[in-house]
């Protein structure tokens, strides 16, 4: 779509491509002929390659049996979805997601590259590992299954790096994050996605059917995505950024998965960019992300033994925000005031004047003495609340119902629902029911007790 800048000179284009017809590859060779023909070197450019080789390829390859016996020894035992954050809806069109983009520090890339020369495995090997162990911390399962972008360019023949079409492929990758030692974990990471390439061209479909997941339900809600950059995207420049007259505005991806990790390896530096749906951060993510490559590191440095399951993925800023600023329960309390006065207080305020609720009680007990006479003579024989004229002093408990009771006389009134009800224990009388905890100024409440003189 190319348009004229409202009231400027420029002129805009704006390119949409889908991965049905396309990978970022394709971008790359389209670009580069674009900007041949512009400089008048249309004549250096070669013959096109036929995306009909891929295809080829692809049938007389490896055959669907052989992927389906592959993906069901990988996936047979799988029986619930890997959703981390409960991060479900794999339909969605991408709208809505939040982005975060950070570079890790060099030292911790350093460290990184030499753990995986030294073991003989590939950087992407312990990122996958990495991310494994943020989902299994995320949805609480420790067999994970998240989805890996496949470059699907490595069988693609003679050609195939100059061929523009669809190349890229997802396919699940199968994680157990349990007791297994994180140097044999990394080993195992490394096997599985190198038997995974001889199978970059499966079928998604036919590799979901492999597990024990029913459908519709998504077999995973994740993907990782092992990106090569070129260095000068570093600093953030455009693809185009060599031609003249031309300016790099910017760009953006969406997927229909709900959370989306991308490793930008630039050679010598590294990068992540996460991509979430609405509801969870990104910039958290990303922050997970860097803390358990941190843990990784630690360990095949220090102790390569360690269960892979205990590496952490919380930052300390974001455990001690759990663990110490959400607990922070202290308050300034007066220590020269007794409790009941202190809550005394609060309930006048809150009834806007008045008694509170135990002036209420005290009025609802003389009201009833007021309408029934009979009641109030025979108060001996019922139970008396209180001494004559006394006040009810009060164990207050929760809003909807609760007790109200005098310890020195006996008396009691409580609450239950949207209705008082009033009674008393003459001394010494066996009283019905059940104790209802304790009220908020510490003593024990009996919720709606009756006395009942034998």
């Amino acid at each position: 779509m190319i348009a004229r800048e409202a009231g400027g000179a420029r002129w805009l284009l704006l390119q949409l491509q889908h991965h049905l017809i396309g990978d970022h590859t394709t971008l790359e060779v389209m670009h580069a002929e674009v900007r041949a023909v512009l400089e008048g070197r249309e004549h250096e450019l070669s013959a096109p390659q036929p995306f009909r080789n891929l295809v080829a390829a692809a049938r007389l390859g490896v055959d669907a049996k052989a992927h389906e016996e592959f993906f069901r020894t990988m996936l047979a035992d799988i029986d619930e979805p890997s959703t981390p954050f409960g991060l479900r809806e794999v339909h969605g069109d991408g709208s809505g997601a939040r982005e975060a983009q950070r570079m890790l520090p060099q030292a911790l890339n350093a460290r990184l590259r030499v753990q995986a020369r030294r073991l003989g495995v590939s950087l992407a090997s312990l990122c996958h590992l990495a991310w494994g162990q943020v989902v299994a911390r995320s949805s609480g399962r420790e067999q994970v299954v998240f989805g890996t972008v496949l470059f699907g360019r490595m069988h693609g023949g003679a050609g195939g790096d100059r061929t523009m079409g669809l190349f890229i492929n997802t396919l699940p990758l199968r994680l157990d994050l349990d007791g297994s030692g994180v140097e044999a974990s990394v080993r195992t990471t490394h096997a599985r996605l190198s038997e995974l390439l001889a199978h970059e061209h499966a079928s998604l479909a036919l590799a979901q059917r492999c597990s024990g997941v029913a459908a519709p339900a998504p077999l995973f809600s994740s993907l990782l995505n092992y990106r090569h950059n070129m260095p000068a995207a570093i600093s953030g420049a455009g693809a185009d950024d060599g031609l003249s007259g031309v300016e790099w505005l910017g760009g953006e991806e969406r997927t229909n998965y709900p959370l989306t990790l991308s490793v930008e390896d630039f050679g010598e530096a590294l990068g992540v960019t996460a991509q979430v749906a609405e509801g969870v951060s990104a910039d958290r993510v990303c922050g997970y992300m860097q803390r358990t490559l941190e843990q990784l590191a630690e360990a095949l440095e220090r102790a390569p033994n360690t269960p892979v399951r205990e590496l952490d993925i919380l930052p300390a800023a974001e455990r001690a925000y759990l663990l110490e600023e959400l607990n922070r329960t202290a308050a300034a309390y007066p220590s020269d005031v007794h409790p009941r006065a202190v809550r005394g207080a609060g309930s006048q305020g809150a009834g806007g004047g008045g008694g509170g609720l135990c002036g209420g009680a005290r009025e609802l007990w003389r009201a009833q003495c007021a309408g029934q006479p009979s009641g109030a003579s025979s108060d001996r024989a019922r139970g008396e609340a209180g001494s004559a004229g006394g006040d009810l002093p009060c164990a207050q408990s929760g809003d909807g119902g609760g007790a109200f009771g005098d310890p020195q006389g006996g008396g009691r009134v409580s609450a239950a629902g949207s209705g008082l009800s009033v009674g008393a224990a003459a001394p010494g009388a066996r009283r019905r029911g059940a104790a209802a905890g304790a009220g908020r100024c510490g003593r024990p409440c009996r919720a709606g007790l009756r006395g009942a003189a034998r």
